[in-house]
């Protein structure tokens, strides 16, 4: 039997809590697992758009960034840009599919299409983060700890490397049903 926390007071909910959980029965369906990629979403986007105005060494007393005349500060800036704008298409995508109609059109050709640009920007963003944040990691460790860096960046590669493979085989069968050869239409056999 479930039991509320309040304050320092343990308390037994008024229903016998029959109710609450078939609640957290219901929360961890598939409506809850689109709302958690949505928020996983938010929070990337959320942490690009933050790197984008605390450039890595600062600024000056003009404003301008320190680190402006290094080659791998403009690695910083392009990629940084890159993750905000695909994080913002995938969060829009993922949010098109968790407030689409679910009809039966949506299923064929709506809902597919979005979660493929979904996912493919959200690779974008994930990939172009990593490189911010390997372009920011050789901005500060490049002069005193030179072999610090490859180990970071192999570590940064980890979590694109993951995302790819477990998200993968999601896009390709999403392509292949979509915009390969359909059940209704068979496929024409050569004799």
């Amino acid at each position: 039997m479930s039991q509320l926390v309040k304050g320092d007071e343990i308390t037994e909910p008024k229903n016998g809590g029959a109710a609450c959980e078939e609640n957290v029965t219901e929360s961890k369906s598939g409506e809850a697992s689109g709302e958690a990629n949505v928020n996983e979403m938010r929070h990337t986007e959320e942490v690009v758009f933050a790197a984008a105005f605390t450039v890595p060494g600062g600024n000056n007393t003009v404003g301008i960034p320190m680190f402006l005349q290094q080659p791998s500060f403009l690695v910083f800036a392009v990629s940084d840009a890159l993750a905000l704008f695909s994080s913002t298409a995938s969060l829009l995508m993922f949010l098109g599919i968790l407030t689409s109609r679910y009809a039966e059109e949506d299923f064929l050709n709506s809902l597919p299409k979005k979660l493929i640009i979904g996912l493919i920007t959200l690779f974008l963003s994930i990939a172009s983060m990593m490189v911010a944040f390997g372009a920011t990691i050789y901005l500060f460790l490049s002069h005193p700890w030179k072999w610090v860096i490859i180990p970071v960046s192999l570590l940064g590669c980890v979590p694109v490397t993951l995302f790819a493979m477990l998200q993968f085989p999601l896009l390709v069968d999403m392509f292949l049903s979509t915009y390969g050869p359909s059940i209704v239409k068979p496929r024409k056999v050569r004799t």
